[in-house]
């Protein structure tokens, strides 16, 4: 599979603590062919949509997979802030989870346990 050979964790956390714009997009397809499309298009980061999509967790799993041998960062925007669908996606390979519509109440630190490894 073609890659754009470059260290993207560093990159993007480089790119974000010196507060230069990143370009991403999201994914709400479920074909890895679409990933790899949209993976060899130049950006920095790509989100799966489980929480808008029909992408069940083993398709997300391919399709992380795939965005980052592509040398994408590989986001996941979580249905819930279900711990078990955290660790599963952090798992699979995602760099990272993004939930707007969870409960605001929460403690925020409580979230962000799983992926702090």
């Amino acid at each position: 599979m073609p890659t754009r050979n470059r260290n993207t964790s560093v990159s993007l956390k480089q790119k974000l603590h010196g507060h230069t714009a990143t370009i991403g997009s999201w994914i709400q397809l479920g074909h890895v062919g679409v990933a790899v499309i949209m993976a060899l298009a130049g950006f920095d980061w790509l989100v799966v949509d489980l929480e808008h999509s029909v992408i069940w967790i083993e398709t997300a799993s391919d399709l992380i997979r795939v965005i980052g041998s592509c040398g994408v960062v590989p986001l996941v925007r979580l249905t819930s802030n279900d711990p078990n669908q955290i660790k599963r996606v952090i798992d699979a390979g995602a760099h990272g989870t993004y939930g707007e519509s969870w409960d605001k109440t929460e403690p925020y630190n409580q979230l962000l346990t799983p992926t702090n490894h």
